[in-house]
C-alpha cells in the first residue's frame, strides 16, 4: 500500500493497521505524523491541511523534497503562505 499524498485526511504511514488509524470526521481535513518524522514534518502536514502547496525549496516547511532535507532551520514561511493559512476554511 502506498502512502497517501492528498491534502485531506492524510495518513502518511502504510504501516498503521486499519484499527490504529485515527478516525477522521467526514469532510474535515486532518493529518497523522509518525513519531520518527523530522522536526518539521508536523509543520508541513499542517500546511497541507491549511491549503499550502508543495515547493521545491529546502528552506521552507512545504518542501516537496522531504522535511529531513530542510537546509536552514527554522524554515521560512513566505508572504503568500502567511496569507493562505488564515484564509483557509480549516481556521476559525
Amino acid at each position: 500500500m502506498a502512502p497517501s499524498t492528498g491534502a485531506r485526511g492524510l495518513i502518511r504511514s502504510p504501516h498503521l493497521a486499519a484499527v490504529q488509524r485515527p478516525r477522521q470526521p467526514p469532510r474535515l481535513p486532518g493529518a497523522a505524523v509518525a513519531s520518527g518524522a523530522s522536526a518539521w514534518t508536523l509543520a508541513h502536514e499542517i500546511g497541507d491541511v491549511l491549503g499550502l502547496s508543495q515547493v521545491d525549496d529546502n528552506n521552507r516547511p512545504m518542501t516537496g523534497n522531504g522535511t529531513d532535507n530542510i537546509t536552514n532551520p527554522p524554515p521560512d514561511i513566505v508572504a503568500s503562505e502567511s496569507a493562505t493559512m488564515p484564509a483557509s476554511p480549516s481556521t476559525t
